[in-house]
């Protein structure tokens, strides 16, 4: 094998690492869009010169190249999709945090751990953005309810009862759009919870 073919390989390696394949598992949306342009510009420029210095890769052949260059635009254009839901999320907790009425969303579920939420201001849309969250997360439900900041906390009721490991759930989206508020379900039991 030779010193690119290492470097290639090292370099995807490192990519995979910061960027799930599953886009509602990125953490980190900065970094993963960091480490994809960083990889992108390395495929083009490899692309790109690869007819002088094709000789030098052993494992990894022209097509090859291109492929994986797909691959990183595609996931680029995925990257991007994340970032807008995750303003569209953003914009909306604001909206929320001022409202006195409570705003209506959508959880979609897959399991316990796995999912999306859906804002929109408008009941029709965030029903028509589950659908499509539905959609991409195959084996899922959707949940509707509404959303209400009270006692510091962002307060989600949902229409039909809500499960307690949705919790954590609703806290890692919250937080992964880059807003600091606690989360509660409401009718639950537990002191840390609002009833």
């Amino acid at each position: 094998m030779s010193r690119a073919d290492d470097k290639l390989k090292t370099a995807l390696k490192n990519w995979k690492k910061v960027c799930p394949e599953d886009a509602t598992d990125i953490v980190d949306v900065g970094k993963a869009q960091t480490a994809t342009d960083k990889l992108e510009r390395e495929l083009t420029t490899i692309k790109t010169q690869f007819r002088r210095k094709g000789s030098e890769y052993e494992e990894f052949s022209a097509e090859d190249i291109a492929d994986r260059l797909k691959e990183v635009k595609a996931y680029q254009k995925v990257l991007r999709d994340v970032q807008s839901e995750l303003t569209e999320l953003k914009k909306w907790l604001a909206k929320v945090r001022s409202s006195t009425t409570p705003l209506p969303f959508a959880l979609v579920v897959k399991g316990n751990d796995k999912g999306s939420l859906h804002v929109f201001r408008q009941e029709n849309r965030v029903d028509r953005s589950a659908r499509a969250g539905k959609q991409e997360i195959t084996g899922s439900k959707v949940h509707d309810g509404t959303c209400q900041y009270t006692g510091g906390k962002l307060v989600f009721d949902f229409d039909g009862n809500a499960r307690a490991p949705w919790k954590p759930l609703l806290q890692k989206l919250v937080n992964r759009a880059g807003v600091n508020m606690k989360v509660a379900l409401a009718g639950r039991a537990n002191d840390d919870e609002v009833s």
